[in-house]
């Protein structure tokens, strides 16, 4: 125990008489170092983080058992309740997928000072700050555009909605990169985290990915009950038109021949009464129909509760300028002090 805490006192001196000895260097060394963290710090452009979470309503079994109690009491069948093909583990696939990010171009998006009001596709393209070092890149890319504009121009008229150019294709994944989204496996809360250069810009961002993200949860859990609410529709329609078609055929017929008490004008009118009134019970059993499917599209309509709504943030996310000092002196003097140690 003595014998390693001598060690220890002698390695400590040796180390301090190393320092004090190349004092001037290490401060020259440290200095240079301190110098060149703070601009390239300050070089780094400053990223702003917005947040939301919201948590999208459990399919409720009870009432989609009470609508197919209200439909046996109809005479109508309700399938049973399906499990969803896309779960909430999926949804940051949905996110990443290049029609939901593209989606995203023309929301327009205003800056902190109110200096820039555009879409966010032209935002990212004319209003991205890079670093000093990264300027020539984005020089010689932004005269390869210029060059290119007329072409790219030409194909956006050619292609379909789903073929993006390579510049949509590029503004794609920097979406993607700035746009997060994950889901707590035992909650179900979805957190979305959207980063840009701007705090305004970041949490507009953010909201809209909210939007888009719910409109897609909605439109996939309706899907199958809006068509079927669409094709009950159009046979409600259809069975009204017979009905009121089947009673002005017989309310003609009866004006028609209401002196007449032969057996020929009776038995005609048993008839034109009963197909009316077949057409009647058509009719009323589509409309019965028609209201289960509307319920169905309500019970499929997921409710969300927005956990954390989307904030501006105060304070940028990165890059943490302290660390970086700190960080680069401490590396830049344990070099030195290996150098003059080992070398």
């Amino acid at each position: 125990m003595e014998l390693t805490t001598k060690l220890h006192e002698v390695n400590l001196a040796e180390y301090r008489n190393l320092i004090l000895k190349h004092k001037k260097r290490f401060a020259i060394n440290i200095g240079v170092a301190a110098v060149a963290a703070i601009v390239v710090a300050f070089s780094i452009p400053r990223q702003y983080k917005a947040e939301v979470k919201l948590a999208p309503e459990v399919q409720n079994s009870s009432l989609a058992g009470n609508l197919s109690s209200l439909a046996s009491m109809v005479g109508v069948k309700m399938n049973g309740s399906s499990e969803d093909a896309i779960q909430p583990e999926l949804y940051p696939d949905v996110k990443s997928s290049s029609t939901f990010l593209a989606d995203l171009f023309d929301v327009k998006v205003r800056t902190l000072d109110g200096s820039i009001n555009k879409t966010y596709r032209n935002y990212i393209i004319e209003d991205t700050k890079v670093a000093w070092w990264s300027l020539p890149m984005k020089l010689l890319s932004s005269s390869m555009k210029k060059a290119d504009s007329s072409t790219s121009a030409e194909m956006q008229k050619k292609t379909s909605a789903n073929i993006y150019t390579k510049e949509d294709n590029k503004i794609i994944k920097i979406i993607n990169k700035r746009v997060q989204c994950s889901v707590d496996k035992k909650t179900d809360v979805i957190t979305i985290e959207v980063t840009d250069q701007d705090p305004l810009v970041a949490t507009q961002i953010a909201d809209s990915v909210r939007i888009r993200l719910q409109k897609f949860i909605t439109d996939y859990r309706t899907q199958k009950a809006r068509e079927e609410l669409a094709y009950v529709t159009e046979l409600h329609a259809k069975a009204k038109a017979e009905y009121v078609e089947s009673q002005r055929r017989y309310a003609r017929f009866s004006d028609q021949n209401h002196d007449l008490v032969s057996n020929y004008f009776k038995a005609e009118s048993d008839n034109l009464e009963n197909e009316m009134q077949i057409c009647f019970n058509s009719y009323q059993q589509v409309s019965a129909q028609l209201q289960l499917a509307k319920a169905k599209v309500m019970e499929r309509t997921p409710a969300f509760t927005i956990l954390k709504p989307a904030v501006v943030p105060e304070r940028p996310y990165s890059p943490k300028r302290l660390v970086i000092l700190v960080m680069v002196v401490f590396l830049t003097f344990i070099g030195t002090l290996c150098y003059y140690k080992f070398v």
